[in-house]
């Protein structure tokens, strides 16, 4: 059970509504015995807001019907952040059980079951000895007995591993009740763990499981075999040692696939996809913000980077993730914050997103601004209001748009991976990241309608960082100065496009010539009136409901071939 940090109580609400209530409300009526993991972040929301539910829970593990698994507390991807704060993060959830359920629980749930033995040491260092990853692992690591659990090591510190059923991940709730029974009994062995948001979230899934009763049939047959997982490890030996590769879930290994691949991947245990970290490189918006966790994380530890450690916005499979603004806003407040507390030079010089080229910072009381190394603003946050005004993300080719249509299932629910979707007729894909002053040559088919597509010839100008914030090439130079202005000067004699993009603004004009833009919060002032294209940029990622047309902010051309002076200033 999990909701990304600081999700508006709306969404929270919603959940609890049409799932967590339901669901436990249900099971309440039975003696049927569960593993049950939550982040705590959402627990803790549920204790303050919603004390019926909590309590409900409360009883349930008083009868011992819930064996309680840990895992971070405010859901991180354990390998991709660091040690000290995947021990901190795990310290705090066992905390909180031991607090409000007086449980130390023995098993650990993987975020997004991403495995990678670099966090075994940490996991036992936490009192955990068994953690479920997926029949996958083993299966792709070379092993053919998946109905029962394993040991594994590190350095001779040991870890159970015990294998969740693909096949009734995919069965439970969505077949009809009759075929995933008969699914269960016919293994030695029955190991479901899985979302709880599938029993009711998802699409139709309220009205199965609840309206048509599925859940409360499925419990009134399988109380009687239910089992703890800590009576299973106790009563059962280990089928041998393993060694499985670092992995997750089959379908988290094609997502992060770029799209080319993607749509090549044929999922059998000889192509395994990618590791998760793969994200990093298919999404760099992604990247940058992982890696000012990171730097952040080595300069001072607080409860804002843990909830910036949050697992949701940093990827994408079949919900928003990365496209949301809203995920993205509130990672960077977390950010911001935890920034605040942090003391730099004015001017920083330093290779944030380990890309191999420094990049430039600049702190202020006002402004934490950074400069790649080609003098572009990959960030451009107000520290007063903590946002990010960069924060966009370019409009990306996904493998998904070009799939093709599934088969309707004859019976049952179908899930959200055995939905088709109709790809939207207005898909545009960008050769590059929406940061501001991008600076290229153009030439006569560069128009707003080219602008918009991104479908026009450009020439690309190399810049080179000289001192202060000075970038040159030989055809065009860069001159910013921040104080509580972004005072810039781009000096040309040739006809160039000056490229804007920020995160959340609007603008009601696509063509015209001034030399002045207002936008939401921001105003762009220039010293002498230039043509100037915008639009509002849109992207299109796939989610649990369907294709999701998410607002990014707005593309602003500044159209010039002499010199050009101004300034950005947040309006009051």
């Amino acid at each position: 059970m999990h909701q990304p940090v600081g999700n508006s109580f709306e969404v929270i609400q919603k959940a609890v509504n049409e799932c967590y209530f339901p669901f436990f409300n249900t099971i309440k009526d039975f003696n049927f015995k569960f593993a049950f993991h939550s982040s705590g972040w959402i627990l803790e929301v549920i204790k303050n807001d919603f004390p019926k539910l909590f309590e409900i829970i409360k009883n349930l593990a008083q009868k011992g019907n819930i064996e309680f698994f840990t895992g971070g507390f405010y859901e991180p991807i354990l390998p991709i952040i660091p040690s000290s704060d995947r021990l901190v993060q795990i310290k705090k959830l066992n905390n909180f059980l031991f607090e409000n359920f007086g449980v130390k629980p023995k098993g650990l749930w993987l975020t997004e079951r991403v495995w990678d033995y670099s966090i075994l040491k940490d996991i036992v260092k936490s009192g955990i000895e068994y953690i479920m990853v997926d029949d996958f692992h083993l299966q792709a690591s070379g092993y053919e007995e998946i109905e029962g659990y394993y040991i594994t090591e590190n350095e001779g510190e040991i870890l159970k591993l015990i294998p969740i059923s693909q096949e009734l991940r995919y069965s439970i709730p969505f077949d009809e009740l009759s075929s995933s029974i008969a699914k269960i009994t016919s293994k030695k062995y029955a190991i479901m763990f899985d979302d709880l948001e599938k029993f009711g979230m998802w699409p139709n899934s309220y009205e199965w499981c609840y309206k048509k009763n599925w859940l409360k049939k499925f419990f009134a047959k399988m109380e009687k075999l239910s089992i703890h997982f800590q009576d299973f490890i106790s009563n059962t030996k280990p089928i041998s040692l393993a060694y499985i590769q670092n992995l997750s879930y089959p379908e988290m290994q094609k997502w992060c696939l770029k799209a080319d691949k993607y749509i090549k991947y044929k999922e059998n245990q000889y192509f395994k996809g990618c590791i998760w970290k793969n994200f990093f490189n298919k999404y760099p918006e992604s990247n940058y913000l992982h890696k000012r966790m990171l730097e952040i994380s080595k300069q001072k530890k607080s409860e804002n980077l843990y909830k910036l450690q949050d697992n949701d916005v940093f990827w994408h499979g079949v919900f928003g993730g990365i496209y949301l603004g809203i995920l993205r806003e509130n990672s960077y407040k977390y950010l911001l914050l935890a920034e605040k507390e942090i003391d730099r030079k004015n001017l920083t010089i330093k290779d944030i997103d380990l890309d191999g080229y420094d990049e430039i910072i600049v702190k202020n009381n006002k402004f934490f601004i950074l400069f790649n190394h080609k003098g572009e603003i990959v960030e451009f946050s107000d520290l007063i209001s903590l946002n990010n005004y960069q924060n966009m993300v370019s409009r990306k080719k996904e493998g998904y748009f070009f799939e093709a249509p599934k088969k309707k299932k004859n019976n049952g629910l179908a899930s959200i991976h055995e939905i088709s979707l109709d790809k939207p007729d207005d898909l545009i894909f960008d050769r590059y990241l929406r940061y501001s002053f991008i600076v290229y040559e153009i030439f006569e088919d560069f128009s707003k309608t080219t602008f918009f597509e991104d479908n026009f010839t450009k020439k690309e100008i190399s810049f080179n960082y000289t001192d202060k914030l000075n970038f040159i090439s030989d055809e065009v130079t860069k001159k910013f100065k921040i104080n509580e202005k972004l005072f810039f000067e781009i000096t040309t004699n040739k006809k160039i496009a000056i490229e804007l993009n920020f995160y959340g603004e609007h603008i009601n004009k696509e063509d015209f010539f001034s030399n002045e833009i207002i936008l939401d919060n921001l105003i762009i002032q220039l010293d002498k009136p230039c043509q100037i294209f915008a639009f509002e940029l849109f992207t299109y990622s796939k989610t649990e409901m369907g294709y999701q047309k998410e607002f990014q902010g707005v593309s602003i051309s500044i159209i010039t071939n002499k010199t050009i002076k101004g300034y950005i200033d947040v309006r009051d």
